[in-house]
């Protein structure tokens, strides 16, 4: 199975979009010449922080159901740089429900073959086939919770739903992570039950607007913590995906994880 990373929120707020993008786009420039695909797989567009034309999932929805989709022209008109793909989500809030678990069945097996890394921006919303296909479809689930106590009872309650998917959550990401605040990552460990070494904290940054105006992700206009997190994050996915070897390029202040 080519590796399949979900990435899925606890809540509308958790960020799950620009950590998926930031994680996508950090593997596609260092991972050589591997192709990766950024996917959304839910009910909005996720394509906030890209300036280019995507093709989203509304326009393929009726040729994917009947077989006739052309992947060549849908992988042409997805290329955003030399080895990163972008297909955004659903544009239009009448077509959400038209989607199911089995779109995303259909839209994976018509793509893996190629590429070597799927990005999934799965949203949050568990009452939606994309993201419950996505969640299904993948081959490791990174969950985006943050030093919120809503987000951590989020997360208890959902943690019950994914069981009866049939979904494991490989790693538990801690966005806007902030060292000073009291819900440090002992103490979300302990509170949800958790061993601390499957936190991965992911810094807050402060140039969120500017990455919503200028359409870049945090990787291209962030601060330098920012992109050092991330990168900790793109090798942990690696790791998962069976790619342990050190990336061909180092962006400028990455430092392991481990």
């Amino acid at each position: 199975m080519k590796p399949i990373i979900a990435f899925a929120g606890v809540d509308g707020k958790s960020g799950t979009t620009m950590i998926a993008q930031s994680v996508a786009e950090w593997i596609a420039e260092n991972l050589g010449d591997k192709r990766v695909l950024l996917l959304a797989l839910h009910g909005k567009p996720g394509t906030n922080y890209t300036d280019k034309k995507t093709p989203c999932l509304d326009e393929i929805r009726i040729p994917l159901e009947n077989n006739v989709l052309n992947k060549h022209d849908l992988i042409a008109s997805s290329k955003r740089s030399r080895r990163l793909y972008q297909i955004g989500g659903v544009t239009s809030m009448l077509e959400r429900r038209r989607f199911t678990t089995e779109t995303v069945s259909r839209l994976l097996r018509l793509l893996e073959d190629d590429f070597e890394v799927i990005v999934i921006d799965a949203g949050n919303e568990l009452d939606d086939g994309l993201t419950i296909g996505a969640l299904q479809n993948a081959s490791c689930f990174f969950c985006i919770v943050s030093q919120k106590e809503s987000y951590l009872d989020n997360f208890t309650v959902l943690t019950d739903i994914y069981k009866q998917l049939e979904v494991d959550v490989s790693m538990i990401i801690v966005n806007h992570y902030d060292t000073k605040d009291s819900y440090g990552l002992s103490y979300i460990a302990k509170r949800l039950d958790l061993d601390p070494a499957s936190l991965l904290p992911v810094v807050g940054d402060r140039n969120g607007r500017m990455a919503e105006k200028t359409k870049q992700s945090l990787l291209q206009c962030g601060e330098k913590q920012f992109g050092v997190d991330i990168g900790a994050v793109a090798m942990t996915v690696l790791e998962h995906c069976g790619f342990p070897q050190e990336p061909t390029k180092r962006r400028k202040g990455w430092k392991g994880f481990i």
